[in-house]
């Protein structure tokens, strides 16, 4: 919620500064510096132990490049080479780029759990409560979401 109001203000002040020319440029940058910033902000609470909520697509590292992860079929996930790689969850950007970030071993065996339990064909939409320590998420909960 404080990243929205953030952007809001951030695009607000922008446009009120720029000339009609270069409003969009000006909005544009205060979008990335926002975004930047709601990074940070986030990177700072996970090293100070506090978890967060993360939505995305159940999706194994092998596979995390793939270009539409929703679309990535769950049976693929239960191949032996997909398994070995282990499991994480893909994060649309604001820009539309899809980011992974890999489970830890509780998260690796929760999702596993997950994907022997769903008779979802693809589309694995989940939340995970947990810490984010570098690129692997310390995962406390996984849930199933709609989307």
């Amino acid at each position: 919620m404080k990243r929205r109001y953030l952007l809001s203000a951030l695009m607000l002040t922008a446009l009120m500064l720029g000339s009609c020319g270069q409003a969009e440029d000006n909005a544009a940058a205060a979008v990335k510096k926002a975004d930047k910033a709601a990074e940070s902000s986030s990177m700072q609470e996970s090293e100070s132990g506090k978890s967060e909520v993360f939505h995305g697509v159940l999706i194994d590292e092998d596979c995390s490049d793939f270009e539409d992860p929703p679309l990535h079929e769950t049976e693929c996930m239960f191949m032996e080479e997909c398994r070995a790689s282990g499991y994480g969850i893909d994060i649309k950007q604001a820009d539309g780029e899809w980011v992974f970030y890999e489970f830890d071993d509780k998260g690796k065996e929760l999702a596993w759990e997950y994907l022997n339990q769903t008779s979802k064909p693809d589309g694995l939409y989940i939340s995970v409560t947990g810490e984010l320590k570098g690129n692997i998420i310390e995962v406390k909960e996984l849930k199933e979401e709609k989307e």
